[in-house]
């Protein structure tokens, strides 16, 4: 049958009482309250790589650096989404408020239009109708009316007229051509 072990009770941290071996080895040249025993020049110490200056830039740094980075871009471009997108939302709302104010703006007019009194008014000026026992007087300019027949007249003309009028017109000659350094051609 097995009695299990007991703990001992052992002190820990720096209670603990080192071996006697190295007492000496940490301090060199000093030996207890007896004396100094002068120290003996040995060889120098060899120092490991890399334990020279040490650089600012270490591979923990870089390492920090690329998942940094990493964060940054896997962050920046749906945040970049998101903005584009929030400036949408608010240009497309602020077309649905002017919509809105002009679909406002037509239902007053057709509610006005509906209006007796707007009918009435739109008839007398787009159709020149009158009120029975009214009378009603047309004014035309006699000039105006004498171009708009004549333009008439000419328009009305048969194409090959048209056509022939234009090469009489193309074929004459002409008075003087421009001469020097800024003719055409020089």
């Amino acid at each position: 049958m097995k009695v299990p072990r007991r703990a001992t009770a052992r002190p820990m941290g720096r209670d603990r009482a080192r071996p006697v071996a190295s007492r000496g080895a940490a301090r060199p040249g000093v030996r207890g309250a007896r004396g100094r025993i002068p120290a003996q020049p040995g060889p120098a110490p060899v120092k490991p790589p890399g334990s020279g200056p040490r650089s600012y830039f270490t591979r923990r740094a870089a390492v920090f650096a690329a998942v940094l980075f990493v964060v940054a871009m896997t962050v920046a471009i749906p945040a970049q989404r998101y903005v584009a997108q929030r400036q949408n939302i608010a240009d497309l709302r602020t077309q649905v408020a002017q919509g809105t104010d002009r679909v406002a703006d037509l239902e007053k007019q057709v509610a006005t239009a509906n209006e007796p009194y707007a009918i009435e008014r739109e008839a007398r000026r787009r159709l020149h109708f009158v009120m029975p026992g009214e009378l009603s007087y047309r004014v035309t300019d006699p000039i105006h009316e004498q171009e708009q027949q004549a333009a008439q007249a000419k328009a009305d003309g048969a194409w090959w007229d048209r056509m022939m009028g234009s090469l009489d017109e193309a074929a004459q000659p002409v008075e003087q051509l421009p001469t020097g350094p800024s003719a055409p051609g020089n």
